[in-house]
C-alpha cells in the first residue's frame, strides 16, 4: 500500500486520479505546531483495529496511515481508496492536505512499478510530503539482507526525487511465526527531513506489523559531516572491461602502512566502480536527532546491488 501525505499543490488534480483535499478542523493548528503520526497494517484484524483506537489516544496521534484494515469508517474523518485496502484516519488534524492513495501489494512487478511511476509523477513539485505504507520489498538501504527486484524498483522510482527514507536501524517491522523483515517504509521529502522523527512504536498492535510512529516539524536534526564515502551500484550496468581496465597498473610500495596501502587500495575500487557502473543515487548527509536517534540513507562504502 502507498499512501501520500503532503502540502498542497494547486492545479495539479490528475484525471481518474484519488487526490482529495481534506480539511479537518477538530481543532486548530498553528503552522509550526508538531504533527503525530502512527503508520500501521492493521491484516484485516478487528482486534488490531478496535486498539488502534486506544493507542490512538493515548499517543496523541493526529494521523492513521493504514494499510489493510479490517472495516472503513463511514464516518467523515475516514478516507480510503477504491479497493478499501489503503485508508487514512484523520483522529485530529486541522491543516488542508492533500491525499494519495494508491493499492500496491500483491501486484506483480510490471504492475507495482506502473503504480510507482504514477506516484512519483505526482509528487514532482510538492513539498512537505510524507509516504508511508506496507510496500513488501526488501532493499539492503532499509536493512534487508539483500535487494530484491521489487526493492530495486522502488530505489530506481525514488531516485529522480528529493525524498529520504525515514526508517532507522534493523528492528524488523513485520514478524510472523518467528520470521521477521522490513517491509514498512516512510518517506519523507528532503527539505521536510530534518524536521521529521521516526521510530518503531513499543506499543502491543494485535498484528504482525510494529506500529511506525512519526513526528513532523520537531525540532531539526543537526546536520554531521559524513564519516566516508556512501554509494550504491547498480549491478546491472556493470561493465567488466571497464572495470578491469580501471585497474590496470594497480599496486601499493613496500614503503607504505598496512593503512596506507588499504587506503590506495579502496580508492582505486572506488573509482574503478564509479566508472563501470552507475549510481543508485543517495542523500549526502548523516542526521543527528534529538533523543540520539541516527539516520542515514545509505550504508557507508561502495557496495554491489544484489540481482534479485
Amino acid at each position: 500500500m502507498l499512501h501520500l501525505l503532503c502540502g498542497r499543490k494547486e492545479g495539479d488534480q490528475a484525471p481518474g486520479r484519488k487526490q482529495i483535499l481534506l480539511s479537518h478542523n477538530q481543532r486548530d493548528r498553528e503552522a509550526s505546531t508538531d504533527m503525530q503520526l502512527i503508520q500501521l497494517n492493521l491484516n484485516h484484524c478487528r482486534a488490531a483495529q478496535d486498539l488502534l483506537k486506544q493507542t490512538v489516544r493515548e499517543l496523541g496521534s493526529e494521523v492513521a496511515i493504514l494499510s489493510e484494515p479490517y472495516r472503513v469508517e463511514s464516518t467523515n474523518d475516514w478516507v480510503t481508496d477504491r479497493t478499501g485496502k489503503a485508508a487514512l484516519w484523520l483522529c485530529g488534524v486541522g491543516a488542508p492536505l492533500t491525499w494519495d492513495m494508491r493499492e500496491a501489494k500483491g501486484l506483480s512487478l510490471t504492475s507495482f512499478s506502473r503504480i510507482l511511476d504514477e506516484l512519483i509523477s505526482d509528487l514532482r513539485g510538492r513539498s512537505n510530503m510524507v509516504i508511508g505504507g506496507d510496500f513488501n520489498a526488501w532493499a539492503e538501504e532499509w536493512g534487508s539482507f539483500y535487494t530484491n527486484a521489487r526493492g530495486r524498483t522502488i530505489l530506481e522510482a525514488i531516485a529522480s526525487l528529493a525524498i529520504v527514507l525515514l526508517n532507522e536501524g534493523s528492528q524488523h517491522t513485520f514478524n510472523r511465526a518467528g520470521a521477521g523483515s522490513i517491509i514498512d517504509l516512510s518517506f519523507a521529502s528532503s527539505s521536510f527531513s530534518r524536521s521529521t522523527r521516526w521510530r518503531i512504536g513499543e506499543v502491543f498492535t494485535a498484528s504482525d506489523h510494529e506500529a511506525i510512529l512519526l513526528t513532523v516539524g520537531g525540532p531539526p536534526c543537526q546536520s554531521l559531516p559524513m564519516t566516508g564515502p556512501r554509494k550504491a551500484y547498480r549491478k546491472d550496468t556493470f561493465r567488466l572491461q571497464t572495470f578491469a581496465s580501471a585497474l590496470e597498473g594497480l599496486a601499493v610500495s613496500e614503503l607504505d602502512s598496512a593503512d596506507e596501502a588499504a587506503n590506495k587500495l579502496a580508492a582505486r575500487l572506488e573509482e574503478a566502480c564509479d566508472q563501470s557502473m552507475q549510481h543508485l543515487p543517495f542523500g549526502s548527509t548523516t542526521r543527528q536527532c534529538t533523543g540520539g536517534a541516527r539516520k542515514s540513507l545509505a550504508r557507508a562504502g561502495p557496495a554491489f546491488e544484489p540481482g534479485g
